[in-house]
C-alpha cells in the first residue's frame, strides 16, 4: 500500500492526553504495519492489551490479502490469474473489491480498482517510478475498467479479464481500519483513535467535543493547515506529492485517472473526506482528488454524514479551501 498525502491527528492535545495518556487511563500502542506506522489510543478506563495487539495482527492478516508490493499476497496471486474466469478468493479479498466496485458505480469511474496495470506500467509499485513511452503509457490503459471484473460473494471469487490487475492501494488502508476497529468493539473497547500511516483514521465511540484532527499543508507536512473535529466515523486525505516524481519540469503523481489511465494533473493538492466508515472515506478521498472540487463537491452533497475539505494551490504560494457537506469547527492554521 502507498501513503497518500499526511494527515496528523491531534489526539495528543494537551486535554486529551493529560485525561487519557498522562493520567495512565488509558493505553498508547505504536506499530509498523502495510508499509507505515499505525498509531492506536484506546481511551477505555481499563485498556485492554490484547485488544490492541489483535486488532494489529488484523491489519497484519489483511496485509497479506491484499498487498501489491507483495508477491505473495492473495491479490497478487489472483492478478496472475487474470483471464482465467473465476478463482476463489478469501471473503475479505471479495469484500474489498466489492466495497471497490461500488465505489466505481457511484463515481462515474473516477475511482476504480483495476487501475493496477496504469500503476504497474509507471512504476508506483516500486520504488522507482518512471514515466512510460505513449504506447506502454496506451497499453497499459486499455485493461483498466470496471466491466472487466466479477465479484460474487458466496462462495467468495473473483474473476478478471486478461491483462486487468486490481489494485487496492485507494482502498485498502480505509478497509483495514475498518476491520481492526470491529476486533476493538468485539474486544469491548468502546473509545479509541486508530491513525493509520497518518492518511486514514478510524474512531471508536465519542469524546467531548468531539475527535479533533488537524490536517498537514501538502507543501510542507510538518506545518499545520487545517483543523476541525469529527464526531465518530473516519477521515481520510488523499494526495500526491510525497509519491511523484519530477520529469521535464512536469510532477507526475501516484493517483490516476482511471478513465485515462494516466497520473491526475490538476491545481487540487489534497482531498480529505469525512465518512461513517473508513473504506468509503479511503475510496472517496481517492475518487474526488480525480473528479476535482466541483464535480467532487456535488457527489458528496448527495451522500448522508459525509463531507470533504478540498485544497487547491492557487499562484502567489497560497491554497484555496473548498469544504463540502459539513465540517465542524473547521480553521485554517497556517495565517
Amino acid at each position: 500500500m502507498t501513503a497518500a498525502a499526511r494527515v496528523v491527528t491531534t489526539a495528543l492535545l494537551i486535554g486529551i492526553a493529560n485525561h487519557a495518556i498522562g493520567a495512565a487511563t488509558g493505553l498508547h500502542a505504536l506499530r509498523y504495519v502495510m508499509g507505515t506506522w499505525c498509531d492506536l489510543v484506546v481511551l477505555n478506563s481499563s485498556p485492554n492489551a490484547e485488544a490492541v495487539e489483535a486488532s494489529f495482527q488484523e491489519i497484519a492478516r489483511l496485509e497479506r490479502v491484499m498487498s501489491n508490493w507483495d508477491a505473495a499476497s492473495e491479490v497478487s496471486a489472483l492478478n496472475a490469474r487474470a483471464g482465467n474466469g473465476p478463482q476463489p478468493v478469501s471473503t475479505d479479498l471479495a469484500a474489498v473489491v466489492r466495497e471497490a466496485t461500488d465505489l466505481c458505480s457511484l463515481t462515474a469511474g473516477a475511482f476504480d480498482p483495476t487501475v493496477g496495470s496504469a500503476v504497474h506500467a509507471w512504476g508506483f509499485d516500486t520504488e522507482s517510478p518512471r514515466k512510460p513511452t505513449s504506447e506502454r503509457a496506451r497499453q497499459a490503459a486499455s485493461p483498466v475498467g470496471c466491466d472487466r471484473i466479477r465479484v460474487q460473494t458466496e462462495p467468495p471469487a473473483i474473476a478478471l479479464e486478461r491483462g486487468t490487475r486490481i489494485d487496492l492501494g485507494g482502498i485498502g488502508k480505509g478497509y483495514a481500519v475498518d476491520r481492526a476497529l470491529a476486533v476493538l468493539r468485539a474486544h469491548g473497547v468502546t473509545r479509541a483513535k486508530l491513525d493509520f500511516g497518518s492518511s486514514s483514521l478510524g474512531f471508536v465511540g465519542q469524546i467531548d467535543g468531539g475527535w479533533p484532527v488537524v490536517v498537514a499543508d501538502p507543501r510542507n507536512r510538518d506545518r499545520p493547515l487545517v483543523s476541525f473535529r469529527v464526531s465518530e466515523g473516519s477521515v481520510s486525505t488523499s494526495g500526491q506529492r510525497e509519491h511523484s516524481f519530477i520529469r521535464n519540469g512536469q510532477r507526475y503523481g501516484h493517483i490516476f485517472d482511471p478513465r485515462t489511465g494516466l497520473p491526475v494533473q490538476s491545481r487540487l493538492l489534497l482531498v480529505t473526506v469525512i465518512a461513517p466508515d473508513a473504506g468509503l472515506a479511503d475510496g472517496l478521498s481517492t475518487a474526488l482528488f480525480v473528479m476535482g472540487s466541483t464535480e467532487g463537491a456535488r457527489l458528496v452533497s448527495t451522500l448522508p454524514d459525509t463531507a470533504a475539505i478540498f485544497v487547491e494551490e492557487r499562484a502567489g504560494h497560497d491554497v484555496t479551501i473548498v469544504t463540502a457537506g459539513r465540517v465542524d469547527d473547521l480553521t485554517r492554521l497556517d495565517r
